[in-house]
């Protein structure tokens, strides 16, 4: 076992064991409490969601430690389980609050977590699922979570133009959702509510007896009855959380079958294996990839069909560009090397292949372990800051599944800085 794979191997460790503080927020004692009322943890409810036998993949999972927000230093999980599942065979995003934090508050990052999800879900045309067992924003906070572009509203924004593209936006109502809260259940093409569970109002009891005097019980108020049976807020009536997840997965059960648009080759494995990329990344941040190796690590059968290989040997080489096949798909990579300092000869390189890319509509994948442009009279008298615009340019503009893998944090300000990872399927 090589002192490389010894290190990263622990690191892995070290992440489950952080993965595993992310989704165990109050331990025992909280899941014990949502027994009590009828409930499930939310991961488990994604799990009758989705098909049986598949993979439902996780997004930000650790997102949310070190916050320091007023009087809360972590958001386990940033209080959202997001990620993407297949649902009769067809991705779905799937986003669903987690009770056991703050009662589903929305925090900022929560916000960021939800909106990023949605964004995900819009740019390669996934449908919805949203689990909402919310009391909406978090109080102390709201001046930073409700009022602006980007907050609490941006949501429904989100829903409300998907749904007018065709992406079925599903709500299942686990709990109480109160004020903005609320909209994610009335603003759904179509919503589920529990009875005797499921509530949502834009202002509660209490707030209802400070403003008219009314004493009203939430069951009478916004219950699941009254939304599917008088106010016309909802859409269907369940008796518990599995009945639920049966009828979402119902409504889902015609949707269109997703179609991969282009050719799937046999998937082979890499040889050696992908777990040799262990014994390839360097353990020290301040060390490059031999971006070569990392590749054949990661393609059918280790293959990389290399673009513009001697141009500009020691310059051009600190990023690799060419095609390999992962999973059978072809796929187009831009790959840091070596220092992988940026000069004005991989910026050319980089653009034009990232256009070529865009043209023959393949997906691009970014390994990125980078200091930065070069900086420097020399470098600025060659042009890197014009051809590096056309690198920002090139890939802001390219029509394709972007995905980006960092190996290490760089310093500048660099083209991969415009990504926006997408999902594993693109239509």
């Amino acid at each position: 076992m090589t002192d490389k794979r010894t290190f990263w191997e622990a690191e892995e460790i070290k992440l489950e064991q952080r993965r595993q503080e992310a989704i165990w927020p109050g331990g025992q004692k909280a899941v014990d409490t949502l027994a009590k009322r009828g409930k499930r943890p939310v991961r488990e409810l994604i799990k009758d969601l989705t098909d049986p036998g598949t993979e439902f993949f996780e997004l930000s999972t650790i997102a949310g430690f070190g916050m320091n927000y007023p009087d809360v230093e972590d958001v386990h999980c940033a209080g959202i389980v997001t990620g993407i599942g297949k649902i009769h065979g067809n991705w779905t995003m799937i986003m669903a609050s987690d009770s056991r934090v703050k009662a589903g508050s929305y925090f900022p990052i929560t916000l960021k977590k939800h909106m990023r999800a949605q964004a995900i879900a819009e740019q390669n045309g996934l449908n919805c699922v949203y689990i909402a067992d919310s009391g909406g924003v978090f109080l102390p906070m709201q001046a930073d979570v409700f009022p602006d572009d980007q907050h609490f509203g941006s949501i429904f924004y989100n829903m409300a133009r998907m749904s007018a593209k065709g992406l079925r936006q599903v709500t299942i109502s686990t709990g109480g959702n109160t004020a903005g809260g609320a909209y994610i259940v009335f603003m759904a093409c179509e919503s589920i509510m529990i009875d005797q569970q499921s509530f949502s109002f834009l202002g509660g009891p209490p707030l209802v007896r400070m403003a008219t005097g009314e004493e009203i019980s939430a069951e009478d108020l916004g219950g699941a009855k009254v939304h599917t049976q008088v106010s016309g807020g909802a859409d269907h009536l369940c008796k518990d959380q599995t009945d639920a997840v049966k009828r979402a997965r119902q409504l889902l059960s015609l949707t269109k079958p997703q179609t991969i648009h282009l050719h799937r080759y046999e998937p082979k494995e890499p040889d050696p294996s992908s777990d040799a990329l262990y014994d390839v990344l360097p353990v020290s941040p301040y060390i490059g990839i031999d971006g070569r190796k990392v590749l054949k690590a990661l393609a059918d059968e280790s293959e990389f069909i290399e673009h513009k290989k001697d141009f500009s040997p020691g310059r051009g080489s600190n990023i690799l560009v060419g095609k390999i096949r992962i999973k059978g798909l072809p796929i187009g990579v831009v790959a840091s090397n070596a220092s992988g300092i940026i000069f004005h000869e991989c910026a050319k390189k980089v653009a034009e292949w990232v256009v070529r890319c865009s043209y023959e509509k393949i997906p691009l994948l970014f390994i990125q372990s980078s200091p930065g442009y070069m900086i420097g009279s020399e470098s600025e008298h060659a042009g890197i800051g014009k051809y590096g615009a056309d690198m920002v340019r090139a890939v802001s503009c390219a029509q394709v599944p972007r995905i980006q893998l960092v190996d290490h944090e760089g310093q500048n300000r660099r083209h991969e800085r415009k990504e926006r990872g997408r999902g594993p399927s693109q239509h």
